[in-house]
């Protein structure tokens, strides 16, 4: 074997280190080789190497001092920021990213009145720029002034912000709500219904194995309601992650015609609500009256409990399960107990859309087998914003109701399906004496297998209510 084949033969990497040990001895030969130039009497000798510095402009350097400001505010450290940007604000009066943090400290110090003089010369001199607005917002908040805080980040929805700056300002309007005391619901409208009066779809119902035509009084007719919600949650927090919560929700219904009576309910409800980072719960107690016609109906108490865990940020699962009874006015047949449960996903659409499926199940048990029933059902709700400005609900339900005992009376057992959807949108860029016009359109649809209680109603949401 020749020396050449062996040189062919070698390995790559070893042909590549002798070439660079070669290189990197060039300058050593070449040094050795070169004549020695006596060095003057008066030099000195050569000490340590001087580290090599960059030159930093004042640019650069402001620069470095808004980022180490921005991480002593993100650190909790507010008043270290301060000084930092103390010194920031005489070297650059005018820089709005400069004046942004700096009200950021005085809220986190305290000093939300501060900050919002700060935050309003700065909205001023800048009125094509939101952020600005969005900050005066959360100063608000913090100096109590939560209706204003509110209703600047709900106007600032209706100026067509950049997806970003609404994400945002959503996720501003939830924080603020979250750490409201009081967090107050209303709304009010007029429903145009095909079955105001709550009526039977046939005309005639087959009644111990005779027909029986219905009176025009029995059967659907179309008419006009006022409807009208009021209510509220008080929360206290207890702990860390504990909070305590009451509430009322009263609801009612007016025919605005001869056609159909006036119907009403209450809820009345306390509660312990626990979050950790991933999940949250919900334990508490409801009792709700039902009245009609200016006369209670029945009442119904429940001890619930709700759950929800995030599995990723745009997936998550919750469930609820409830048990409670109910006492029905000069009918103690159809006193009761029951027990229900929901659980399903929920999922983010978009940057805005929040999807929920939930598989419903109700088992119901009467003093009266023939008003026992177990029920299962689908519901699917979605809420979005597509547009800036708008805020939709869309949800849809189907279940079937099957009771327990054979219905002498009617010849048949009982089973009902039940069919319901509705759209709502709210014009959240529009607010004025702090509400917002609602309107939409409702369908549901029972078919029974006994004829009187076929429903068939549509009806108009025309209304305002609060943006959120």
């Amino acid at each position: 074997m020749t020396a050449r084949d062996l040189f062919v033969r070698a390995p790559a990497r070893l042909v590549a280190l002798t070439i660079l040990l070669g290189i990197c001895a060039l300058p050593a030969a070449a040094q050795q080789n070169a004549p020695v130039t006596p060095a003057p009497p008066d030099a000195q000798a050569p000490g340590p190497a001087a580290p090599m510095t960059v030159p930093l402009d004042a640019e650069t350097g402001d620069r470095i001092a808004l980022a180490l400001a921005r991480r002593k505010l993100a650190e909790g450290k507010p008043l270290e920021a301060r000084r930092i940007l103390a010194i920031l604000e005489h070297r650059r009066p005018q820089d709005r990213d400069v004046q942004i943090l700096i009200a950021q400290a005085e809220i986190m110090l305290g000093n939300p009145d501060a900050a919002i003089q700060r935050l309003e010369a700065l909205r001023d001199l800048h009125p094509d720029w939101p952020r600005p607005r969005v900050e005066l917002a959360l100063a608000h908040a913090a100096a109590g002034n939560v209706r204003k805080a509110k209703a600047i980040l709900i106007a600032e929805l209706g100026k067509d912000p950049p997806p970003h700056v609404r994400r945002n300002i959503e996720a501003a309007i939830r924080a603020i709500e979250d750490g409201q005391t009081f967090l107050p619901r209303f709304n009010i409208g007029v429903n145009p219904d095909s079955n105001v009066n709550a009526g039977s779809s046939a005309d005639s119902v087959n009644f111990g194995g005779v027909p029986l035509s219905l009176n025009d009084d029995a059967k659907q007719q179309q008419g006009l309601r006022a409807e009208f919600g009021i209510g509220g949650s008080l929360r206290s927090q207890w702990r860390e992650n504990v909070r305590l919560e009451a509430s009322v929700d009263a609801y009612h219904s007016e025919p605005l015609q001869a056609v159909g009576d006036p119907n009403s309910n209450v809820i009345f409800a306390g509660a312990v609500r626990t979050r950790s980072r991933k999940t949250s719960t919900r334990t508490g107690i409801a009792i709700q009256p039902y009245f009609y016609n200016n006369e209670k109906l029945r009442h119904e108490r429940h001890i619930f409990f709700e759950a929800y865990r995030a599995i990723t940020p745009r997936f998550g699962l919750f469930g609820r399960f409830a048990f409670g009874d109910g006492a029905v006015n000069n009918s103690d047949a159809q006193d009761f107990s029951e027990w229900d449960a929901s659980i399903g996903p929920s999922i983010r659409v978009g940057d805005t859309g929040w999807l929920y499926l939930s598989f419903l199940f109700r088992d119901r048990s009467a003093e009266d087998d023939v008003f026992s029933y177990i029920r299962r059902g689908l519901n699917v709700t979605a809420v979005a914003a597509p547009w800036n400005g708008w805020r939709m609900r869309v949800s849809g339900e189907i279940t079937r109701d099957v009771y327990e005992d054979f219905n002498l009376a009617y010849g048949v057992q009982q089973e009902d399906l039940v069919r319901s959807a509705r759209i709502e949108f709210t014009k959240t860029g529009t607010v004025l004496w702090g509400f917002s016009p609602k309107f939409g359109i409702g369908h549901s649809r029972v078919e029974s297998t006994i004829d009187l209680y076929d429903r068939d109603s549509t009806s108009l949401i025309l209304g305002v209510g609060l943006p959120y």
